[in-house]
């Protein structure tokens, strides 16, 4: 009944949540004067599934929720800034237990949350410009590959770290983009690595693999029209000088990239191709 719940709050529970808050605050304060932030961070994790055991057992169901709020602000809240100056440190040492761990208890502030994720797009940037330091000394191949590798790697975090969060994937995703799209050159180089890379691989003999990585770094690309640019001058050549490995390889890829960047994206390439064959048979 809706009287006895006001009693319940008004001679109980709001001297409860001062005195637990209270407290957790001077044990956190004796915690962090002795403790590093990851064994911190597993004290502050310890005492809150105490205190929710304890409240699951004692208290009304409609209060739970907000002793727990009451003990995150103590043990959490108050001290986030000491926990976002190591983020980057777990990172650097891939302590993976520590950033799950942060991971869990920051989602209940904000501008924790906020931190780890930038934690994270750096470390990943910073991962990235040591495996491509400059674009325009890198083969088309190797962009391809370090971008692949970068992006299995992070997902990878993302899913056994961050449960798959999406925030953390999106993440991901700006910092692949953020590697692909820099250069201390042209903007578009990255377009254009790319666009060669597709034009070696289809003039080889092995089927072009359209779940591959080349999918993956277009995908990223910002300048898609240096990219169609550069694509649409190869194939040309390709054409004029019968150096396709498999048409059907071709059509598979112009078919994907229509998917992905729409009809207008591609319309050109078809009428090279009706192109080729009627100058094929007026030559024949």
């Amino acid at each position: 009944p809706r009287p006895a719940l006001d009693l319940y709050k008004s001679l109980f529970l709001d001297d409860f949540l001062y005195r637990t808050s209270a407290f957790y605050k001077a044990d956190s304060a004796k915690a962090l004067a002795t403790l590093d932030c990851a064994h911190y961070l597993q004290h502050a994790e310890d005492r809150l599934q105490e205190e929710s055991h304890r409240a699951a057992k004692i208290l009304h169901d409609s209060s739970i929720g907000t002793v727990r709020e009451a003990c995150e602000a103590a043990l959490i809240r108050e001290h986030v800034a000491v926990i976002k100056a190591e983020l980057s440190g777990f990172f650097a040492r891939n302590e993976q237990e520590n950033l799950r761990r942060a991971h869990r208890l920051l989602q209940c502030d904000r501008s924790g949350r906020t931190a780890l994720i930038a934690a994270f797009e750096e470390h990943l940037v910073s991962q990235g410009k040591a495996l491509l330091p400059d674009l325009s000394s890198v083969s088309p191949d190797r962009l391809v590959e370090a971008i692949g590798d970068l992006h299995r790697a992070g997902k990878r975090m993302v899913s056994d770290v961050f449960s798959s969060d999406q925030l953390m994937i999106d993440a991901l995703s700006r910092a692949c983009r953020a590697i692909v799209n820099r250069s201390s050159g042209p903007s578009s180089l990255g377009a254009e690595l790319l666009a060669r890379y597709c034009d070696t691989a289809l003039r080889k003999k092995d089927a072009v693999d359209l779940n591959s990585d080349m999918f993956l770094v277009f995908g990223f690309l910002e300048d898609k029209d240096v990219f169609q640019k550069c694509y649409i001058r190869s194939l040309a050549r390709r054409l004029v000088h019968m150096l396709s490995a498999s048409f059907e390889a071709e059509e598979q890829v112009i078919s994907r990239l229509r998917k992905e960047c729409g009809s207008e994206y591609t319309n050109k390439m078809p009428r090279m191709f009706a192109d080729s064959a009627l100058s094929e048979k007026q030559n024949a």
